[in-house]
């Protein structure tokens, strides 16, 4: 995981009561996240606890540690005079998780209690539970398939996570965000427990759930289109139970490609290439959709779901003797469209004017290089 990722991963209204005491946190918003936000056995880990508190000082009191569980109690004066002006607050803890490591796939129980002046009662700001280890939630065994598998900058790439799990386990998982941080793609995806789900609740004995019928789920995550280079993509599962932390169910690492900007046609004889400009002066060159046909292909300008021109050459040597250049676009934007002829080195131009929509092209005497080589 990416020390720098930062996550805000529960977001609660706390509005407190203390009899005559005012409160020390009220209307404020505490974040709660764990750096890495799933440690593996023997990692150390920081619990970060930030927020903004009605009160002149927020301390510390002391982490007890009890097997899986973790309590932050923290203490702060009360506030005698109303309104407080508001002091933000942060404490990164550090956790030992290698000479004391938890256990292997295990949930760690989390609170974060508070103590106002003297009061001896604790109120509980945050109850939530997180994971250590590679963790699968219950029988879901999610995986992560990028759809094209070997993507390009000109593709638009997803993400399929299919799921199983028993009939009366988990809810299918839904996407509920993506987030990216430079080269890292995370997807979080969100479930219920469901009756079954005794992994993060209780244990539920149900009659229709015996014996389990498994079903196929599937999650979708549109990952857009990404610029030329390596990634590393990690997929998140969040329980609705108790607001849980998001935990870790599959890694991967991918590579985006340069899409090609030359296509080649007719057994590569014939090379296509376009460039334009808009008309806000921006210029580029075409990108080629993925999978052209012996002799025609489609390019886009601005993105993969706006194809912008198709263009075909053909073999026309059997009846004119010659080789076609059709094209045709639907734009107004300014483009050169160049085919060379790479057996003679013949090069054939078509050019579109700024703020003209664009007329077809059907250049059936474009290239008399007839007849084609023969191996």
């Amino acid at each position: 995981m990416h020390s720098r990722l930062r996550l805000v991963l529960l977001s609660f209204t706390l509005c407190l009561a203390f009899g005559l005491i005012a409160p020390a946190l009220a209307s404020a918003q505490l974040d709660v996240r764990i750096d890495p936000i799933q440690p593996l056995i023997g990692d150390d880990f920081v619990i970060v606890v930030e927020g903004t508190a009605d009160s002149a000082l927020i301390n510390i009191e002391e982490v007890v540690r009890e097997d899986q569980e973790i309590e932050v109690r923290l203490q702060s004066p009360p506030c005698v005079i109303t309104p407080c002006a508001p002091q933000p607050f942060r404490f990164d803890i550090p956790i030992d998780g290698s000479s004391d490591p938890f256990n292997e796939g295990g949930l760690v129980i989390l609170h974060i209690n508070l103590r106002v002046g003297n009061a001896t009662d604790r109120e509980t700001l945050v109850w939530t539970r997180f994971a250590i280890g590679n963790v699968f939630f219950h029988s879901m065994q999610p995986n992560a398939i990028l759809a094209p598998r070997s993507p390009t900058d000109n593709d638009r790439v997803e993400l399929f996570v299919p799921a199983q799990a028993d009939a009366c386990g988990p809810s299918p998982p839904e996407l509920e965000r993506v987030e990216r941080a430079g080269s890292s793609l995370s997807v979080f995806m969100r479930f219920s427990p469901g009756f079954g789900g005794g992994f993060l609740t209780e244990t539920f004995d149900d009659t229709k759930c015996t014996p389990p019928g498994p079903y196929l789920g599937l999650g979708r995550a549109d990952l857009g289109m990404l610029e030329p280079g390596p990634y590393t993509l990690e997929l998140y599962f969040q329980s609705d139970f108790r607001d849980s932390l998001p935990v870790r169910v599959a890694r991967r690492n991918f590579e985006v490609t340069d899409a090609p900007d030359v296509v080649a046609l007719q057994d590569e004889r014939f090379l296509v290439a376009l460039a334009w400009r808009d008309f806000d002066g921006n210029s580029g060159v075409g990108k080629p959709v993925p999978g052209p046909t012996p002799d025609s292909t489609l390019f886009t300008f601005f993105g993969t779901d706006n194809w912008e021109v198709l263009v075909k050459v053909l073999d026309g040597c059997a009846l004119n003797d010659h080789f076609w250049v059709f094209a045709a676009a639907a734009t107004d934007v300014e483009y050169t469209l160049t085919v060379t002829d790479t057996f003679t080195g013949t090069v054939r131009n078509y050019s579109n004017p700024l703020g003209t929509a664009s007329p077809a092209i059907n250049d059936t005497g474009a290239f008399d290089t007839c007849p084609a080589p023969t191996n």
